[in-house]
């Protein structure tokens, strides 16, 4: 399937979602692109490096999936739990702009098939009431 994508993508380095320099989706990256402008330098990222697999297992969590607040990145850094920026993604938005594969769907917990698929239906999420970057379906 890999082989569908893109040869190479630009990514906003050190962005943790793989966000697109033109139209960047989390916090960091576009409080890096509003900082450094033309100026920053693009990642760009091979197509085998942008697929994601994960089996599915009754222990896998929410935040393994589409990720939750990182209180400890929150304390390092200095930021409010609420902020955009203290957010912890899982694989789903860490996907973003690539493929997402699981197995075994109906292995995962009812809560978490139902977050995923209103991810698939509405296109967003939100982790703790904060809107996250997912990634479009």
């Amino acid at each position: 399937m890999t082989t569908l994508l893109d040869a190479w993508l630009p990514v906003v380095p050190d962005s943790e979602i793989q966000d697109d320099p033109l139209a960047p989706l989390s916090a960091f990256a576009r409080s890096r692109v509003d900082a450094e402008g033309d100026r920053m330098p693009i990642l760009w990222l091979p197509r085998e490096a942008r697929y994601v697999e994960k089996l599915a297992t009754p222990d896998v969590t929410i935040a393994d999936m589409i990720g939750d607040i990182d209180p400890i990145k929150a304390a390092r850094n200095g930021l409010q739990l609420g902020s955009a920026l203290s957010m912890h993604f899982g694989l789903l938005p860490r996907s973003n702009r690539g493929i997402f594969a699981i197995n075994e769907l109906p292995d995962l917990a009812g809560k978490i098939q139902v977050g995923l698929f209103n991810i698939l239906q509405e296109g967003t999420c939100r982790l703790r009431g904060i809107p996250s970057a997912c990634p479009s379906t």
